[in-house]
């Protein structure tokens, strides 16, 4: 019995592929990053990049401070080969005529790290943005957050300073002037003295929890420093677009060597993050 299901699968498995195959149709499957078109494995994505299942090369990507795939590039006997080269316009378009391209037409993570589309639009999880006009295909579903902006309007129309990762949840400021290496150190820090936090301080705890599943996005920035490149102070301030009535979130700055408290050291940064998440609580 268990023979005549297995074999029936199989043969059901190869029959769809070779309709889809007459009809020219191809089907992509996602499977906690495995990605699979009409069942055959393309890639699946690495801390780096990601790795190729067609050419068995591990193939590392360049992003800038937005998150936009800008270089393809993998080793090879000779040092470093390029594969794809990505430049964009502002809102997204892409340069033509001049980019090497011809890595993996499987791999579509672009513009902000999204996956571009047939279609042209970019998937962001709750819509479709397309970069040719710069607008969102549907209408913003937190649009009273922004009263000021069309709901249509992608980041505030300011796509050099902002991205819309469709969070509702705190995210973390990629500081452009710091290693991928020291952003990363960095947060698991923070998030190291988050958990003590939260372990000492209910209030703490229900804020941080508040703050996570807000539809207002607060951003934390981790020992950045001033125009002065003097290390920034803990400070709160609430994003641009704030309204008393309805919220608009915060960014949170933070300085995690900071230990001291009315002049004792006691070792540990925690009650100024404190302090801090409950000024955003009000934003």
């Amino acid at each position: 019995m268990v023979y005549n299901l297995i074999t029936r699968n199989v043969i059901f498995t190869i029959d769809r592929v070779k309709v889809k195959k007459l009809f020219g149709t191809v089907t992509t499957d996602y499977l906690d990053g495995f990605q699979y078109e009409n069942e055959t494995l393309k890639f699946f994505p690495t801390a780096e990049g990601y790795y190729n299942a067609e050419t068995g090369k591990y193939v590392y990507n360049y992003t800038d401070h937005l998150g936009n795939t800008r270089l393809s590039y993998f080793k090879n006997g000779a040092g470093a080969e390029i594969i794809e080269e990505s430049n964009y316009y502002p809102f997204g378009l892409k340069h033509e005529g001049y980019n090497v391209l011809s890595g993996n037409p499987a791999y579509k993570c672009k513009y902000n790290g999204k996956e571009l589309q047939e279609s042209g639009m970019y998937d962001y999880g709750a819509r479709f943005y397309m970069a040719d006009i710069g607008r969102w295909g549907v209408v913003d579903p937190l649009a009273e957050l922004y009263r000021r902006w069309s709901p249509y309007s992608y980041v505030m129309n300011n796509p050099l300073r902002f991205i819309d990762p469709d969070g509702r949840q705190v995210e973390y400021a990629e500081d452009p002037n710091k290693s991928k290496k020291e952003n990363r150190e960095l947060r698991r820090e923070f998030k190291r003295h988050q958990r003590e936090l939260n372990k000492q301080s209910e209030e703490a705890r229900n804020n941080w929890n508040t703050l996570v599943k807000s539809k207002n996005v607060h951003t934390i920035h981790l020992n950045e420093k001033d125009s002065d490149g003097n290390m920034m102070m803990n400070e709160t301030k609430p994003k641009d677009g704030y309204n008393s009535g309805i919220g608009g979130g915060s960014d949170i700055y933070l300085n995690l060597n900071k230990t001291t408290v009315q002049g004792v050291d006691i070792g540990t940064p925690i009650i100024g993050i404190g302090h801090q998440e409950g000024y955003a609580l009000r934003f």
